[in-house]
C-alpha cells in the first residue's frame, strides 16, 4: 500500500500546480539576527513589504548561538549557519528545530555563508583563520563530502563570507581580508580566477567584501562593507558603478533580490533592512526589533519556506500550494592575520 501512495500524492501535486488551483508562494523574508553579548540568537521573519512577521527561528532554538548564513532547501526546510557552535542547523518550514544537520569539526566557531550548489549539495564557508576555506556537505545526508573541498588560501582566499553560484555553476566566495572574490571549480576545488579585483583601476575598490547576489539579468552585487556601499558587476565581474551608497553607519552585510526585483540590504549597523528598488534608490527601511531589551544586528537575509500540504488536500479542498525549491556576534567581525 506504501508503495503505491507516493506516486499517487506525486500526480495529485503535479496536476494541482498545472491547473493553477495553488494559492501564490508566500513572499515573506527572513533575516539572521545575533549581537555582539551572545544574547541575541534568532531569525526574524518579515512580509515583502518589510512588516514585521515574528521571531520564525526563536531565540537560542536548537542551541542556535550567533546566526549567519540562511538557505532553504528543496525539502523545504530552513538551514541556519550557527558560527559559535559550527553546526548547520535544521529547521521545518514552520521553524521547528529538526537537528544539526551538518558539523564543522574542523574549524568550531567558524561556519558563515551556506548555499545549495547546483548539484544539490551545501556549501559552507569556513572563516576561522585556520581555515579560510568551503566546506561541501552531502545535501541530502549532511556528510562531509571534502574536509575542506576549497583547501585552506587557496587562490589567496582569506576571511570567505559570503558564496553563491555563477551562471555556468562556479563558485564565487567573498574573500574578506584580500578585498577580492575569487571563484572556483564547484567539483573539484580547483581555483579558477578572481572574479572581482580591488586595487585596480575600474574595479570598485571593494573594501571588506560581504554578502552578494545577482540579479535576473545576471548582473553581480556586493556588500563593501567597509566603505558603506553595494556595488555592482556585470555578470563576467567587470565593475559597472555604486549601485547604493547606504545611510552613515550602515555597514552592509547581506543581499538578497525580492521577486519584484527590489534588493535587500542588511544594514548591520543601523539595526535595520533596507529595500532598493533596481534603480538603487532606498524605498524601505526596516527595523530590526528588540528582544528582552537587547538590540540584535542583521546579518544574512534569504526567502521564508513555504509550507508543501498533503497532496490529497489538493484534491479534498481544491486549494494549494507551489512548491519551492531553495537558493544570503557581528558588529564587526575583525580581519583574519
Amino acid at each position: 500500500m506504501s508503495g503505491f501512495r507516493y506516486p499517487v500524492k506525486l500526480l495529485l501535486l503535479a496536476a494541482a500546480v498545472a491547473l493553477g488551483l495553488g494559492a501564490p508562494a508566500r513572499a515573506d523574508f527572513l533575516v539572521s539576527v545575533s549581537n555582539n553579548a551572545g544574547t541575541v540568537n534568532r531569525v526574524d521573519q518579515f512580509t515583502d513589504t518589510g512588516t514585521y512577521v515574528g521571531q520564525f527561528v526563536t531565540e537560542g532554538s536548537g542551541g542556535l548561538s550567533t546566526p549567519e548564513g540562511l538557505a532553504v532547501g528543496a525539502d523545504s526546510n530552513l538551514y541556519v549557519a550557527s558560527f559559535a557552535n559550527g553546526c548547520i542547523l535544521r529547521y521545518d518550514c514552520t521553524g521547528k528545530f529538526i537537528d544539526c544537520f551538518a558539523q564543522s569539526s574542523e574549524t568550531p566557531e567558524s561556519v558563515i555563508g551556506l548555499r545549495f550548489g547546483p548539484n544539490g549539495n551545501l556549501y559552507v564557508t569556513n572563516y576561522n583563520s585556520a581555515a579560510s576555506a568551503v566546506q561541501e556537505f552531502n545535501g541530502a545526508t549532511g556528510a562531509l563530502i571534502n574536509t575542506f573541498n576549497v583547501p585552506q588560501g587557496s587562490g589567496g582566499l582569506s576571511g570567505p563570507l559570503d558564496l553563491s553560484f555563477d551562471k555556468n555553476g562556479n563558485l564565487l566566495v567573498s574573500s574578506s581580508n584580500s578585498n577580492q572574490v575569487l571563484r572556483y571549480d564547484p567539483n573539484t576545488g580547483a581555483f579558477l580566477n578572481i572574479f572581482v579585483h580591488a586595487g585596480s583601476a575600474g574595479a570598485g575598490n571593494p573594501n571588506f567584501p560581504d554578502g552578494h547576489a545577482f540579479d535576473q539579468a545576471g548582473n553581480f552585487y556586493l556588500a563593501s562593507s567597509f566603505t558603506n556601499q553595494v556595488l555592482k558587476y556585470d555578470s563576467n565581474g567587470n565593475f559597472l558603478g555604486v549601485f547604493a551608497t547606504l545611510p552613515a553607519g550602515g555597514d552592509p552585510v547581506g543581499l538578497f533580490f525580492q521577486d519584484n526585483g527590489n534588493l535587500l540590504v542588511s544594514a548591520n549597523g543601523l539595526h535595520e533592512v533596507l529595500q532598493y528598488n533596481p534603480s538603487g534608490t532606498l524605498i524601505g527601511t526596516f527595523n530590526i526589533p528588540l528582544d528582552g531589551g537587547n538590540q540584535g544586528f542583521p546579518t544574512y537575509i534569504t526567502g521564508a519556506p513555504v509550507c508543501v500540504p498533503e497532496p490529497t488536500s489538493f484534491a479534498l479542498a481544491g486549494v494549494g500550494a507551489a512548491v519551492v525549491f531553495g537558493t544570503s556576534w557581528r558588529r564587526r567581525r575583525a580581519r583574519t592575520a
